[in-house]
């Protein structure tokens, strides 16, 4: 006969938020404890038995702490690309929002609903021409079509190299001022790049050392590539 699984709570109850899913959660559990429970098994428990849901709950440190510097200042386009250049897995604004609204009990800045209230009388008025800037606490638009406006870095980045960015690149300002939009200030960065760099390497968004940055843009590139070349 099979031995009756013995159940460590107190371990998964303590630890669980430490992880992204059930998955990742049980298999540390059992390399802790020896066991060999599969994961539906572990997550009926763990959701059932001990009524937790992680849902509510998986998100890292880091990522709750990103959604305190940004969600009060950030768009919900602009916030979901962000939030999804630097984790994974990627999360709608919606559930960003939930997080922030709910368990984190954030709100969006006086300064952004006075901004995007401006920004929604101008569209709804059409007055604004081709061409016109927004000023943002995460950078410069541009308008280039009624209605849409998009990042001027990416803009001005995609207009003197004669290319179309892809969605997970981002344009990093090597300065860190946003509102820097010299050629010279703007560098191309994936995904992965710039997690390492902001969180690997935790360099500052602002005040930054171009020559600094640029070390961390090439650091971030060689230690992917061998990390992949070892994978």
């Amino acid at each position: 006969m099979k031995p009756k699984c013995v159940w460590h709570d107190n371990w998964i109850i303590k630890n669980y938020t430490r992880f992204q899913n059930w998955t990742e959660c049980r298999k540390a559990y059992n390399e802790e404890f020896g066991t060999d429970i599969c994961r539906n098994t572990f997550k009926w428990y763990a959701e059932h038995k001990l009524g937790l849901h992680f849902d509510k709950y998986n998100y890292s440190k880091e990522q709750d702490d990103f959604l305190r510097e940004y969600y009060p200042i950030l768009d919900g386009p602009e916030l979901e690309r962000m939030y999804n250049m630097l984790f994974s897995p990627s999360k709608t604004y919606n559930k960003l929002r939930q997080r922030a609204n709910r368990y984190l009990g954030l709100t969006k800045s006086a300064e952004f609903i006075s901004s995007m209230q401006s920004t929604r009388a101008m569209k709804r008025k059409n007055i604004a021409p081709i061409g016109h800037m927004l000023v943002g606490d995460s950078g410069l638009r541009i308008k280039v079509a009624r209605g849409k406006y998009r990042m001027l870095s990416r803009v001005v980045y995609e207009k003197h190299h004669g290319v179309k960015l892809k969605p997970d690149e981002y344009v990093l300002y090597l300065d860190g001022d946003n509102s820097n939009v010299s050629i010279d200030n703007l560098a191309v960065v994936t995904k992965a790049e710039l997690a390492q760099i902001n969180h690997a390497l935790k360099l500052p968004r602002t005040n930054r050392n171009v020559e600094v940055t640029k070390a961390a843009i090439a650091w971030s590139r060689l230690y992917i590539a061998n990390r992949d070349s070892h994978a």
